[in-house]
């Protein structure tokens, strides 16, 4: 049975998964800090700006993940994997990136805290998303055995080729037309790693980006289209507009759209190729009868 959720219902469901995630992000980092996986002190100009910004991505999380998590195929395990690994993959692509790009503000030093702050953040969140959203009854399954192990791995790579050649060019395009100026004096901490160190890194990172949605694709209900534009516009949510909005507050307005389109136009069509490339054959969207629950 599918229940449908009224409307206080998911009112109240998406603040608790919002405020989860604004809770985690805030104390985690000072539960990390006690174990001394912070060594280096990176001092905030203006903490309320932060707080601000990450209170704004709270409520992105909890207005976007329930609808999502209602539409997918797969029971509460299942779930639990597909939100966990699309949190905490593009939260890692994004420290490490940070640690090359911006390493006053990201030192590689901190990133072991980093990594287990935001591996907190995105358990608790999907455990959350998981309880709130998905019926305990269901128990859909997702099959893995559509195709041998050669071909995933090779369509996994080729996503990530898309991913890397996207960054190459239009990151190549926006540093010419916007951002070359904030590198070059070094601005709110900014720098420009040697093209080879970026290629390696945006290669991994790539990966992480592909595999972060790869649960999610395999359990959309209906046809690849659709899978495509969950897997897209989730993407450009997890690897750019949240990320962005923890800084949102505290850079330039033009610098931050700068940084907007030019994510949208890599994550986008990369996770149009994950739903192309590794997404099961289309299937009619099948779903079960419904019961309103508050």
């Amino acid at each position: 049975m599918n229940r449908t959720i009224t409307r206080f219902g998911w009112v109240w469901r998406g603040v608790v998964v919002g405020g989860g995630f604004v809770l985690v992000q805030i104390l985690s980092p000072a539960i990390v800090g006690l174990l001394g996986l912070y060594p280096v002190a990176i001092g905030v100009d203006d903490a309320t700006a932060v707080l601000g910004g990450v209170v704004v991505a709270g409520v992105v999380v909890g207005t976007v993940c329930g609808p999502v998590a209602r539409s997918l195929s797969g029971g509460r395990p299942w779930q639990f994997f597909v939100w966990s690994t699309l949190l905490f993959s593009n939260a890692v692509g994004f420290l490490l990136e940070g640690t090359f790009f911006a390493p006053a503000l990201a030192p590689i030093a901190n990133l072991p805290g980093g990594l287990l702050s935001q591996l907190l953040t995105a358990l608790v969140t999907a455990g959350l998303i998981t309880w709130l959203y998905v019926p305990p009854e269901t128990t859909t399954t997702v099959d893995l055995r559509d195709r041998p192990w050669p071909s995933w791995l090779g369509r996994v790579l080729a996503a990530t080729a898309v991913y890397v050649v996207l960054f190459l060019v239009v990151g190549s395009v926006n540093y010419q037309l916007v951002t070359r100026p904030y590198y070059e004096t070094s601005f709110v901490g900014l720098a420009t790693p040697p093209m080879e160190q970026v290629v390696v890194l945006e290669l991994v990172r790539g990966l992480l980006i592909v595999c972060s949605v790869v649960p999610l694709v395999r359990a959309v209900r209906g046809s690849r289209r659709r899978g495509a534009l969950l897997a897209g516009g989730l993407l450009f949510v997890f690897a750019g507009v949240v990320p962005l909005l923890f800084q949102a507050f505290t850079l330039p307005p033009f610098l931050v759209f700068a940084s907007s389109y030019e994510i949208l136009l890599q994550v986008g069509p990369t996770g149009v190729a994950v739903a192309y490339l590794l997404a099961p054959r289309d299937r009619p969207a099948r779903r079960p009868p419904k019961e309103t629950v508050a």
